[in-house]
């Protein structure tokens, strides 16, 4: 496996305007216009939510991205290892995204990126 820097990782999946909405140009399978939103949110709790502050939030399309450990090392985003070591996991609702970790991971960093389309 390949070392790779957070700058790397970052650009790799364009995370370079957080919290910017972009308009992706492509179509969902209703025809309606895909938007993305990427961010980059810093843990504080083992249960934390954060307002994603989409307006009118139709269907979710896709959610990507990787978390980022105090060790350097990154993983996939709804990590669970089969020792019970690692555990994350991200769910979104109408108004905010929520993750939740285990508390020896406070402080870690996820770098998120979700497609969605627009009721109006």
């Amino acid at each position: 496996m390949h070392s790779v820097t957070s700058n790397a990782v970052a650009t790799a999946l364009n995370y370079a305007s957080y919290g910017t909405e972009i308009n992706t140009g492509l179509k969902w399978i209703d025809g309606k216009t895909i938007y993305r939103k990427s961010y980059r949110l810093v843990i504080a709790d083992a249960t934390q939510e954060f307002n994603h502050l989409i307006s009118n939030l139709g269907t979710i399309t896709k959610i990507d991205g990787v978390i980022e450990i105090s060790n350097g090392s990154f993983l996939p985003l709804n990590f669970i290892a089969q020792n019970g070591t690692y555990f994350f996991s991200t769910f979104l609702n109408s108004t905010k995204i929520e993750i939740r970790t285990v508390s020896a991971y406070v402080g870690t960093i996820f770098y998120l990126t979700v497609e969605y389309t627009k009721t109006s």
